[in-house]
């Protein structure tokens, strides 16, 4: 699966994203990833206002639904750096690589909130309090025993 993604800043104004495999859970749904080369022209190399060394730019789409009708639409931004005086020290990226890049280290997204120590069931909890509560109970008989009596 794929989608379309739209900015004036990219050379060819629209790149296709294809769809991460494995990387479609119901907290964040699915994740796309594609390349997009920057525009050479002037108003994008100069900054929005002419002036600044870097410009934010936005990047557009919609997302596909199960039938392939228009979805939710979706904006980010992004941000252009001017190369300034240290512009060559670099080489500059390889074509766009049709080849999935390498995992990333973390696949799914951390959940906050689920599961811990209150995910067992209920009986299991009430036994664990009831042994928690025999062993403090225990404690105290022990220590009040070993307290001289006055």
């Amino acid at each position: 699966a794929t989608l379309d993604a739209t900015s004036e800043a990219f050379e060819s104004q629209t790149v296709r994203l294809q769809l991460v495999s494995g990387n479609d859970d119901q907290v964040s749904g699915p994740a796309y990833s594609g390349t997009a080369r920057i525009s050479a022209d002037q108003e994008l190399q100069a900054g929005a206002d002419g002036a600044a060394p870097e410009s934010a730019w936005t990047v557009d789409g919609t997302c596909p639904t199960s039938d392939r009708a228009a979805g939710k639409a979706w904006s980010a931004t992004f941000t252009v750096t001017r190369g300034g005086a240290t512009a060559g020290s670099h080489r500059p990226c390889p074509e766009p690589r049709t080849a999935p890049c390498a995992p990333a280290a973390v696949q799914k997204p951390a959940r906050a909130g689920q599961g811990g120590s209150f995910s067992d069931s209920v009986p299991a909890l009430v036994a664990g309090g009831l042994l928690i509560a025999g062993a403090a109970a225990g404690a105290v008989y022990r220590l009040r025993r070993r307290a001289p009596a006055s």
